[in-house]
């Protein structure tokens, strides 16, 4: 990836005239093999202004929190719950803290409960092989839809204890958690030139992202919405705003959108060329099935994607911001 925000840190972080991108004059194929840009779960998340971000080999921009699976219930007041950033999400949690329980699949709020102390990595042999074999579980018996890449480790599983007793409905593998006062909110992404990635170009699934006056070409739209099968996504997600955008080329729909209290306004589509780094690349409504509140079986297969050589992406150098790239550069 080109740059990293993860967990503990109180995040809100400034980025300015970054350059995510091919070095001038370079043949290779890509910037970055991933994401442009990834924020997962800061408290706060981050600002991005004049910054560029192109050729990269997965989505351009994910600013995202994470959700913990709830794998045991050792009592009415503790929870055991997978953190699949091995637990730098939950390191986060102190007393009075409310974490807020949803059911899988649905994202119907279970419960919302203060915490009575912070968490506790659990080392119990029997638990963590529960967290171990979860995915799978999850998968088929539970209809979660996780990608292959979602694997638990022994670093990931955590106890968490409350100050009253939780509801009978939150149980094991049925429940998703997550504490909304600690989650990626509020980042701004300002008058950027994102273009030319290999998948999307933005995921806006953290509460109060403010995506303005940007340009976005040849890759596949803007995603607003968690994404239960990659365990990312704010499950409240709300107050998202897309205003004075140009997006080109950015797929069917260009713009998508699974969240309350979504402001779009003033955003021009243009159809442009349908493609992006990667000849054949145009998502369709196909690409996007939305099944109670997540993205269902979206994978690399769905993106109809195509061997390409560095030769045959020349023809897109023209389209680079005229931005002077003077000001630094993260690339290859």
């Amino acid at each position: 990836m080109g740059i990293v925000e993860s967990a503990p840190g109180q995040g809100g972080n400034t980025y300015e005239d970054v350059i995510i991108s091919r070095r001038p004059g370079s043949d290779h194929l890509m910037s970055v093999n991933a994401d442009g840009f990834h924020s997962a779960a800061p408290a706060r998340g981050p600002t991005l202004q004049n910054c560029e971000i192109a050729y990269t080999g997965d989505d351009l921009l994910n600013i995202t929190p994470r959700m913990l699976v709830v794998i045991g219930r050792l009592s009415n007041r503790t929870l055991v719950v997978v953190d699949p950033e091995q637990g730098s999400v939950v390191r986060e949690y102190a007393r009075g803290d409310r974490v807020r329980l949803y059911r899988l699949n649905s994202h119907e709020v279970q419960a919302e409960v203060a915490l009575s102390a912070g968490a506790t990595r659990e080392t119990d042999p029997a638990l963590v092989a529960l967290a171990l074999a979860a995915p799978a579980k999850l998968n088929a018996e539970y209809g979660a839809h996780l990608v292959p890449s979602v694997r638990f480790t022994a670093d990931d599983v955590w106890r968490l204890d409350f100050e009253t007793d939780l509801p009978p409905a939150v149980q094991p593998y049925v429940s998703l958690g997550q504490c909304p006062a600690k989650g990626d909110f509020g980042g701004s992404v300002r008058n950027s030139s994102l273009h030319d990635g290999y998948a999307r170009v933005a995921l806006l699934k953290a509460s109060g992202t403010q995506f303005v006056g940007n340009a976005a070409a040849r890759s596949g739209g803007i995603h607003v919405m968690p994404e239960q099968n990659w365990l990312e996504g704010a499950l409240d997600l709300r107050n998202v705003s897309l205003v004075d955008n140009v997006l080109e080329a950015c797929g069917e729909p260009p713009i998508l959108v699974d969240a309350d209290a979504t402001v779009m306004r003033n955003n021009t589509v243009q159809p442009g060329r349908a493609h992006s780094v990667v000849p054949g690349f145009a998502p369709t409504s196909e690409t996007h099935q939305i099944a109670s509140g997540f993205v269902s079986h979206v994978a690399s297969s769905t993106h109809h994607r195509a061997d390409v050589t560095s030769e045959s992406l020349r023809v897109f150098d023209r389209t680079l911001s005229a931005r002077s790239r003077a000001a630094g550069s993260t690339s290859r």
